[in-house]
């Protein structure tokens, strides 16, 4: 790539992250995205099963936020009427009750989510499989380096849309999070002296989650499409092929998938296992809750086609709320200093979800841009 300097440099090619790049390379600024993974989509993560069958092995969806973040209406419309994201109708039912299943619509990217994120980062530069490890500020510009020290690019401004603890690492000798006591002049050292850096207090307020894709011989046609509500193992599951435009092939013989997201609770206490050996676990107690048997009475066995761990899927937020009282406005969902030209947004700094990485990326490009209005 070009080394020639960059008005912003984006870490992270998540859901923040992309909607960041679409919107600042279109105010004019000269972006580029670096990403550690191999694409886009940070936790809307996809993989392939079954001769062409893709599933989403992180956020399955998400409902529009007319309530929480009326500000991305008007983008959310323009996407869906783009073909950037698309209505997902599915009955939905609750673990622990009797009552009938209803219909919920809620939005996803087609044919898969991280489809959502290419679409919106189409168009700017990027940079994958590259880690920053650590970020350099000379007199006016940044230097983003690698694991190895050797440098990636040099930009102006720089954006930091990782998870909580991987934000921290990056800019922990920087004053990112001050509180009202603390000037942009302060040392590291001045830092101790207050109350415990909130983005590091995020960082411990992270939380695991197991997600794995079972299928069955035979389609479980008296289920519900999603399943959410209280359950010791699961926090959602899923029918995949419920989801709009899922598969990559015409074959109608496609077995049925669903996917097992377990809560956070339970995958705090199997203590870091690999994700194979729990996903076993996860599959019977699949079967146990919802009784399944094949028609002979026997015991359905569900088979295991994949599955992950996200040690960082997402955050405690009344941690996260109470950590960041006295560091900035209670509804601004991003971090920005405005003379080291450093920021960050992310779901974890407002709320969580796609919808909460949404609106901390656009109030956050948002912020820099009437900065430069006000400037000229």
């Amino acid at each position: 790539m070009n080394k020639s300097m960059l008005d912003i440099a984006i870490i992270g090619a998540g859901t923040a992250g992309a909607l960041a790049a679409r919107q600042l390379n279109a105010a004019g600024y000269t972006c580029c995205i670096i990403e550690k993974s191999r694409g886009l989509g940070g936790r809307c993560s996809r993989r392939n099963v079954l001769d062409g069958f893709s599933v989403d092995l992180g956020a399955p969806s998400f409902a529009i936020p007319y309530h929480e973040h009326p500000n991305l209406i008007a983008n959310i419309n323009q996407w869906i009427s783009d073909g950037f994201l698309t209505e997902w109708i599915f009955d939905s039912a609750d673990f622990q009750t009797q009552l009938p299943s209803m219909k919920r619509v809620e939005l996803c990217g087609s044919p898969s989510m991280n489809a959502f994120q290419r679409h919106l980062a189409d168009g700017v530069e990027r940079i994958t499989q590259r880690l920053v490890k650590k970020l350099n500020r000379l007199d006016d510009h940044w230097q983003l380096l690698d694991d190895s020290g050797d440098l990636i690019v040099e930009a102006k401004a720089v954006i930091v849309t990782a998870p909580a603890e991987q934000t921290y690492n990056l800019v922990a000798p920087y004053e990112l999070a001050s509180s009202p006591e603390q000037t942009a002049s302060s040392t590291v050292a001045d830092q101790h002296e207050h109350a415990k850096n909130p983005i590091l207090s995020a960082s411990d307020a992270s939380l695991p989650q197991y997600i794995c894709a079972i299928t069955f011989d035979e389609p479980q046609t008296q289920l519900s499409d999603v399943y959410t509500g209280e359950h010791p193992v699961f926090a959602k599951v899923v029918r995949a092929n419920s989801k709009p435009k899922l598969s990559n092939t015409d074959n109608d013989q496609t077995p049925e998938v669903w996917i097992l997201h377990s809560t956070h609770q339970w995958a705090q206490k199997q203590n870091h296992k690999e994700a194979k050996s729990v996903a076993d676990e996860m599959a019977e107690a699949f079967c146990e809750h919802f009784n399944l048997a094949t028609a002979d009475a026997t015991k359905t066995t569900a088979k295991v086609v994949t599955s992950h761990y996200w040690r960082l899927a997402n955050h405690d937020h009344v941690e996260i709320k109470k950590s960041f009282a006295q560091y900035k406005p209670e509804h601004q969902p991003f971090l920005w200093n405005q003379e080291l030209q450093l920021g960050c947004c992310a779901d974890w700094l407002s709320g969580g979800g796609i919808s909460g990485a949404l609106n901390s990326s656009q109030q956050l490009c948002d912020h820099i841009t009437s900065q430069l209005k006000q400037e000229v």
